[in-house]
């Protein structure tokens, strides 16, 4: 991985992490098929990323996090968002990376793309009403669909919104929630790999797409909060999740083809 595609991939990590479509399956994506890095080092890779994206949130909802003591409703959905999301998350996590470990990167990618699908027909069926108020129980739901999120090409956004929404959530505070949840679930991911990985994938172009992450992060997530109640994402997942498993199908259909 050179400077720029380090870029490339920061650039679409900073817009894909906060739209409904998976930026881990977009970067894995990227990283397995045109830049030939094996599905263990991609996922690594990908996860690294996140790390613009983290300090974006951060920046970005500053204020309110400041004042996140004398507001004991958001403290509270947080920390139990948060412990449902390391209760399925983890074991997740730890499956995952023996399977893509060993997987095909043609396996991976079909692996992603059925994730990238499912992740736009849950977008499909969620209707929210109009409550802005929000209670344990939805910090129970989303908090364990986040830590499910975990699996390349599920969104973590898309799953957090769409569970807040199916709650009755009204949009523009199930988008503000998924934002914010992003700090503990982007930082738990990434000291749980380092643990693993340490500093194997630490380079410049990685750097470069760090830095590249934060700075797409903050004028997405500035962008996503004023458009929250006209944008549809459900469309391009399943499109980019239908193209991303029948082209290695393809491949591999006419991989056998050729053997006869």
């Amino acid at each position: 991985m050179n400077l720029a595609q380090g870029i490339l991939l920061g650039l679409l990590q900073g817009v894909t992490e906060w739209l409904p479509i998976s930026s881990s399956g977009q970067s894995m994506l990227i990283l397995i098929t045109l830049l030939q890095v094996t599905p263990a080092e991609a996922f690594s890779i990908s996860v690294s990323l996140h790390l613009g994206s983290l300090f974006a949130v951060l920046f970005y909802f500053r204020k309110m996090l400041f004042g996140l003591l004398g507001d004991r409703a958001l403290l509270r959905f947080l920390v139990v968002a948060s412990a449902a999301s390391a209760l399925l998350g983890l074991p997740v996590y730890l499956g995952l990376r023996d399977i893509f470990s060993s997987a095909s990167g043609e396996a991976a990618t079909m692996f992603i793309g059925l994730m990238l699908i499912f992740t736009g027909l849950m977008l499909r069926k969620a209707l929210g009403t109009h409550r802005k108020e929000y209670n344990l129980g939805d910090a129970l739901l989303t908090g364990g669909a986040q830590g499910v999120a975990i699996l390349p090409g599920v969104s973590r956004s898309g799953t957090t919104i769409t569970a807040l929404l199916l709650r009755g959530v009204e949009q523009e505070t199930a988008l503000s929630l998924s934002f914010i949840m992003a700090i503990p679930a982007i930082l738990g991911f990434f000291v749980i790999d380092f643990a693993n990985t340490g500093l194997s994938t630490l380079s410049a172009p990685l750097l470069a797409g760090v830095a590249t992450s934060f700075i797409v992060s903050l004028g997405t997530m500035h962008y996503l909060m004023s458009l929250s109640k006209r944008v549809d994402f459900s469309g391009f997942a399943i499109v980019i999740g239908s193209i991303a498993f029948f082209i290695p199908l393809a491949f591999i259909v006419f991989e056998l083809l050729t053997q006869f």
